[in-house]
Parts: C-alpha cells; sequence; structure tokens
C-alpha cells in the first residue's frame, strides 16, 4: 500500500493543485454571474421606467389631441354662433 501511495503522490499533488485552480475559477465564474445578474436587473428596472414613461407619453399626446380638436370645435361653434346672432 506504501508504495502505491509513493507511486501516486505525484499524481494526486497535481490533482490537488488543479482543484485548487477549479475553485477559484468557480469563484471568478460565480463573481461574474452574481455581476451580470445585477446588470440585468438594473437593465430590466431601466426598461421597465422606460415603458411606463413611453405609455404616460402616448397618453398625454393622445389627451393634447383630444383637447386641441374639442378647442376646434368649440371655437367653430361660437364663430356659428355669432353669426346667426349678427345675422338675426
Amino acid at each position: 500500500m506504501e508504495s502505491l501511495k509513493s507511486e501516486t503522490k505525484e499524481l494526486q499533488e497535481e490533482k490537488d493543485k488543479k482543484e485548487e485552480e477549479l475553485l477559484e475559477l468557480q469563484k471568478e465564474v460565480n463573481k461574474t454571474k452574481s455581476q451580470l445578474n445585477i446588470g440585468q436587473s438594473e437593465l430590466d428596472l431601466y426598461l421597465s421606467n422606460q415603458k411606463s414613461e413611453t405609455s404616460r407619453l402616448v397618453d398625454m399626446q393622445r389627451n393634447l389631441h383630444k383637447a386641441q380638436t374639442t378647442v376646434k370645435d368649440r371655437k367653430n361653434e361660437l364663430e356659428r354662433t355669432a353669426e346667426k346672432k349678427y345675422l338675426n
């Protein structure tokens, strides 16, 4: 058994070294994944805000158009009323 241990000692040391390297690489991968997740969350938040603000803008534009149409219609109505009064 001792001879087997001595024969594989070099391989065991190499294996241990590679496992340590693997742990360091896994830590780096986990750190990078965390940063990616944070970045994705921030992007999702910005896109959500943009979508909300875009929707608000569309509603405001629609309301502006309605208001302009209402003002135009009332102006025309007032002009017709003024003409009728003038003609009578």
